[in-house]
């Protein structure tokens, strides 16, 4: 039995032995393929530092002939800045005196200003002053046109007044006038007795009488205006006047011509004597609130004595 594990024993040393050749030759053949693959990586790297050492000479001396052109290029470029710093020296030196020229144009130009500027300053002042007197001006012309205003109101007020009192004071006398004139435009008519009604009716209406009666010396009325009533009374109680008139002309005394009586009522009646053909007669007007003269009666008695002194009294 030990012999036959002797022999499994050398049969599997064998067998090791055996295996661990194989393996050393596997080993050994990788080791040497790797080994040749290096080889021929340092051979190419050699070939490829070679080629690299080739052109570096070949830069090299590229390098060398262009540094014979830059020394050249670089002589050129001194002798270009020397020019260049010979006319920057130029333009400096004309700089300078361009510079000292507009500091002494600068220096007039300061002084000029300072001189424009004191007489600006003395300028506003006396346009301040100018300005001040302007104001005070407006103000004395608001002051002079308020004054004029109240002046011309006081005046207008004044002459309104004077106008309103002239007026007032010219009223009865134009009145008069009117009454005179369109007093002497009465139109007769026929010519005839018959037109005393008419007549009356127009001097009540021209006159704006509310009774205008024409009697005769016995107190009979005549003709009296539309609106005057019948007139009876007021010739009846008037017609004294007639004989009043007889009486002072008896005593000597001028012959009344006209009579105005002012009434308790605030009327105003105004007795106009006067002649036609030998008769006498009284013409009577009547108005109410104003004052009438004496003589406002007399434009129309030219037309009554021609229509008195003609037929009788139509019907």
């Amino acid at each position: 039995m030990i012999f036959a594990f002797v022999m499994f024993a050398a049969v599997a040393l064998g067998a090791a032995i055996g295996c661990g050749w194989l393996l050393g030759a596997r080993r050994g053949s990788a080791a040497r393929g790797a080994l040749r693959q290096a080889v021929a990586a340092a051979q190419a790297q050699v070939e490829a530092t070679a080629a690299a050492a080739a052109r570096a000479e070949a830069r090299v001396a590229e390098a060398e002939a262009d540094g014979a052109g830059a020394r050249e290029e670089l002589t050129l470029v001194r002798a270009t800045a020397t020019a260049f710093r010979d006319q920057v020296r130029e333009q400096a030196a004309g700089l300078a005196a361009a510079r000292d020229a507009t500091a002494a144009e600068l220096r007039t130009c300061r002084t000029e200003l300072a001189t424009v500027s004191a007489e600006h300053a003395a300028a506003r002042g006396q346009l301040a002053k100018v300005a001040l007197e302007h104001s005070a001006q407006r103000a004395e012309i608001a002051t002079l046109r308020e004054r004029l205003a109240a002046d011309l109101e006081s005046g207008r007020a004044r002459e309104g007044r004077a106008v309103a009192e002239l007026e007032r004071v010219l009223a009865p006398l134009a009145q008069r006038e009117r009454l005179a004139s369109q007093l002497a435009r009465l139109e007769v008519g026929g010519g005839t007795r018959g037109e005393l009604p008419r007549m009356m009716d127009a001097i009540a209406q021209i006159g704006q009488f509310s009774t205008v009666v024409l009697s005769d010396e016995a107190g009979l009325p005549l003709a009296v205006n539309h609106e005057g009533g019948d007139g009876t009374v007021l010739a009846g109680v008037w017609s004294m006047l007639l004989t009043l008139a007889d009486r002072v002309t008896t005593a000597g005394a001028p012959s009344p011509l006209a009579v105005v009586v002012h009434d308790a009522a605030n009327q105003t009646i105004v007795h106009r004597l006067f002649s036609s053909a030998g008769t006498r007669f009284l013409l009577t007007a009547v108005s109410r609130g104003r004052s009438l003269p004496p003589e406002s009666l007399d434009p129309a008695l030219s037309k009554l004595e021609r229509l008195l002194s003609g037929s009788a009294l139509a019907s």
